[in-house]
Order: structure tokens, then sequence, then C-alpha cells
């Protein structure tokens, strides 16, 4: 029941639709956006040796690299740890070390910012611009695919972290019998998607945004970006 199989089914029913766009650019359809996701997640288990169940922390702006991480680490069998960007360095720290995160993946603006932290966390092995040419190799290898693992329906794959108004952030655990579900009733409550519909994501990738693109991924949709500011 691993919700990364939204990607895989949409991407064998739908290889060539543009799956990923920064504002009126095409970045990956759906064929080139799975095959990239089963690159990084046999990376994160190989690479990283990251053991099923391992969270993995998203400490990004919007942009294609956040969903390639977000349905790599599902693809891998791992839990997704996504961080609001606009939280300062220590709240950042804070959800790391709570949730036990051993890899964070980072964009390139947030990098210095957070440079470090993997020697100041115990459970933080890695931390990762996705930018940067390291990053880049470990999905680059068109011959490392691993296919998607398998997952119960009870197994942790979002730990959604609150805001901390009232005190420190708490992680609400979705599952995957939770997202799946969700993305049904997103069909049943809200609106139909097609192949190519596109949606877009000014808000965070990181809370409703991202839960968003679940149901849109699973028919074939094209989620956007902003297009950064010149």
């Amino acid at each position: 029941m691993n919700i990364a199989n939204l990607l895989t089914r949409a991407a064998a029913a739908h290889r060539d639709v543009v799956a990923v766009g920064v504002g009126r650019r095409d970045v990956w359809t759906y064929g080139a956006f799975a095959a990239r996701v089963a690159r990084l997640a046999r990376s994160l288990r190989k690479d990283l040796g990251l053991r099923p169940g391992a969270r993995v922390a998203l400490a990004m702006r919007n942009c294609p690299e956040f969903l390639l991480v977000l349905f790599a680490t599902w693809h891998a069998g791992l839990c997704a740890v996504p961080i609001n960007f606009r939280l300062h360095r220590q709240e950042v720290r804070f959800i790391i070390d709570n949730a036990g995160a051993e890899a964070c993946f980072v964009t390139s603006d947030l990098a210095p910012t957070l440079a470090g932290l993997e020697s100041e966390i115990e459970s933080l092995r890695s931390l990762i611009c996705v930018s940067d040419a390291a990053c880049t190799r470990l999905f680059a290898d068109e011959a490392q695919e691993m296919a998607c693992a398998d997952a119960r329906p009870d197994d942790p794959a979002w730990i959604f972290y609150t805001s901390g108004t009232t005190g420190r952030p708490k992680g609400a655990t979705l599952t995957h019998r939770n997202l799946a579900f969700m993305t049904q009733a997103y069909f049943a409550d809200i609106d139909t998607i097609g192949p190519g519909d596109a949606m877009l994501h000014p808000a965070a990738l990181s809370h409703g945004a991202g839960l968003y693109s679940l149901p849109s991924i699973a028919h074939a949709g094209r989620q956007v970006a902003p297009a950064p500011r010149e």
C-alpha cells in the first residue's frame, strides 16, 4: 500500500505527460520523474544506508526537487518529515532532532543557515543540498533503480509538524492509509483531475499544498512551482 505507487501507476499510463514544471517551463515528464524517484530511492537505501522506516527531513522551498525527494523517500520505504522553510534554524533543528531524521535535504538558499546541523544532532548523518553535484549523482545512474518498497497501511509516511504556537512543535504521524484515504476523499468531495491538468503550488509543499499534490499526481496532473522572481 505504498503511497509512492500513485506515481508509478501514473507514469506507467502517462509516461510522456508533463509531471512537473516551474512557471511555464517543463521540467520532467511522468516517465522521467518516476525514473529519478526510483534512482534516488535506491541511493537513499544503498548509498546513505537508510533502513526501512528511517526518517528523511525536507527543509526546502517549493521546487521540483521537493517532490522528487518526497516520493523517493516513500518509494524507498522511508518516512518523510517536511519542514516549513520559513522556520528559523533552531526550530528546524528541534524538528529534525525530535523526529530522529537521519538525512535532511535542503535548497541552496537554506543550506548556509542550516550548515553544521549534522554535527549537532545525534541522529542526523547527512545534510544534502539539492542543487549540489553530490545530490545529482544520487539519481544520475540510469542503471540503478529500485522497485517500490512494500509498505503496510499503518506504516508512517509523513510526520506533519504543528507550528508550535502553544509550545514546542508536535509531530502528527500520517500513515500510508491516511494519505491514500485523503487522496480518495479529494475526488469525492472537491474536484476531478485529468492528465495534464495543472495544479499551481504557491503555498508551501511542506504543508497542505504537498498533500494536494497527491490526488493530482494520482491522475497524472501537472505540478507547477511558481517561477522565481528575477
